[in-house]
């Protein structure tokens, strides 16, 4: 990774570190996810970068992958688990970083416990070790804890404009013996949980992505070819209504 890049990574690793205390400062019971949501994106684009997908607001059972949409009427419950994930980038540079919140005592071992998984993962993160060795030892992290680490959830391998880039980090012990490789960017996301380690895809969709340029035949091929331009193929939430003025994320 050439000296320019990595002064590029540095800036983008303080603006996710300042977007992610931002809303920690202001998540509270009550608060609606959307306004959660659009506040922590201003906060990293008047930073000098982009979101570099909506944010993720997901609470208790949800586990990831939830934000507001146009319109969208929920809040944060009382009592609740929250899970404030958020990336940003710079000429499709990225970063991605999360944290869980609670208002509820009952929950905060839990939350120690994938805290603890990271901070093992990273101590293990360098050139030559496998994808499996790193996901051991988030596991042994979770389980000292008393809980299961979420399984059919995992880190990922990041390049420039792809979120998700083929390598994965378990969270487990999972067998693949891929090497971490000198230059790699990733993102690692240790999951624990009381339940049974596994999650399901839920109902409803609020994250998309262009797969490939719009047609011009297609009946939304204005807004389409707004967000080709404006997004790229960054994950984007659909826009209420599909008008132009509506897209909430990723645009200034």
């Amino acid at each position: 990774m050439s000296t320019d890049l990595l002064k590029i990574y540095e800036r983008l690793g303080a603006i996710a570190r300042d977007a992610l205390s931002y809303a920690m400062s202001i998540v509270e019971p009550g608060m609606p996810v959307l306004e959660l949501c659009e506040k922590v994106e201003s906060r990293i684009r008047q930073s000098g970068a982009k979101p570099a997908f909506p944010v993720n607001v997901s609470i208790n059972e949800i586990a990831a992958h939830y934000t507001a949409t146009i319109g969208d009427k929920s809040v944060i419950p009382k009592g609740a688990v929250v899970k404030i994930d958020l990336g940003a980038h710079i000429d499709g540079y990225i970063v991605d970083t999360a944290v869980t919140v609670t208002f509820n005592p009952m929950y905060n071992q839990l939350i120690k416990a994938s805290m603890k998984a990271l901070e093992a993962a990273q101590l293990s993160m360098k050139p030559g070790v496998t994808l499996t060795s790193i996901g051991a030892q988030i596991e042994r992290a979770i389980r000292s804890f008393g809980f299961k680490p979420i399984k059919n959830l995992s880190g990922h391998l990041i390049r420039r404009y792809v979120l998700h880039a083929g390598k994965s980090i378990p969270n487990y012990d999972n067998g693949d013996r891929q090497k971490i490789i000198e230059g790699e960017v990733y993102a690692v996301e240790p999951f624990s949980t009381n339940g049974a380690g596994y999650v399901d895809d839920g109902p409803q969709v609020t994250i998309y992505h262009l797969f490939k340029n719009p047609s011009p035949k297609d009946p939304h091929y204005d807004v389409l070819s707004y967000i080709s331009s404006e997004i790229g193929p960054l994950p984007f939430t659909p826009p209420g209504g599909w008008s132009q003025n509506s897209v909430r994320v990723l645009v200034t």
